[in-house]
């Protein structure tokens, strides 16, 4: 479904001169026609990750949970990898999936999203994902977390080499959004980043992520 510049205005809790703002100088995707912008919610939660702004995806559905997708994908040391793809690669042969997934289809799903720009979050994370949501024939949605064994070159906004990699599976467009919206908006709590800088036991990182998830004014919010 479309979306105004209202509803957009809301989902971003900036005011509609700042959406007209972020069109003009930011790239804020938008089409306008009938003398109207029109936005999409796919390619909002992209630009507002890539932008680093914190965004809401109002839907009556469940929100999936952070910390419940992050037990189920897991979280894993020392992941090797020199490069971007030695990377991806490795991070493909860790998820947990069912034997009938196409690993090599899937990888080059990741490959071909980085070839559009970068998933380097900032700070020494990257999030890599399609454009187009990745969906599996699964139960519930997954995410998981690579520390890697060294810090690898992701082309990142901030030209710092990332050593933190979250990647996700999801069954629905539904569930890829908030759990890309949640992550990044999660990812901008200083104490989080603190966390995973120093590689915090599970149970500590968890933890800090259900005090996000159970408020979310907690995460400090992007002028």
């Amino acid at each position: 479904m479309d979306l105004s510049v209202g509803e957009v205005a809301h989902l971003f809790q900036v005011t509609t001169d700042t959406i007209f703002r972020w069109i003009a100088e930011d790239g804020l995707p938008a089409t306008r026609f009938d003398d109207r912008y029109h936005f999409n919610r796919v390619k909002l939660v992209e630009w507002a990750h890539e932008n680093r702004r914190p965004i809401s995806i109002d839907d009556e559905e469940e929100v999936p949970s952070l910390v419940e997708a992050l037990t189920r994908g897991g979280v894993y040391t020392d992941v090797e990898g020199g490069a971007k793809r030695e990377v991806l690669q490795a991070v493909v042969a860790r998820m947990p999936l069912e034997p009938h997934v196409n690993r090599d289809f899937l990888l080059e799903m990741l490959l071909a999203r980085e070839k559009q720009g970068s998933t380097g979050f900032g700070g020494g994370v990257a999030i890599p994902h399609a454009r187009n949501p990745i969906l599996l024939h699964i139960d519930e949605p997954l995410v998981m977390l690579a520390y890697l064994k060294k810090p690898v070159d992701f082309d990142a906004i901030d030209h710092q080499p990332v050593s933190v990699v979250f990647s996700m599976i999801t069954s629905t467009a539904f569930e890829h959004l908030q759990l890309l919206a949640k992550l990044g908006r999660i990812l901008q709590d200083d104490l989080f980043r603190i966390l995973l800088k120093r590689r915090a036991p599970q149970a500590e990182l968890f933890a800090r992520i259900r005090e996000l998830e159970q408020d979310p004014s907690a995460t400090p919010q992007a002028v």
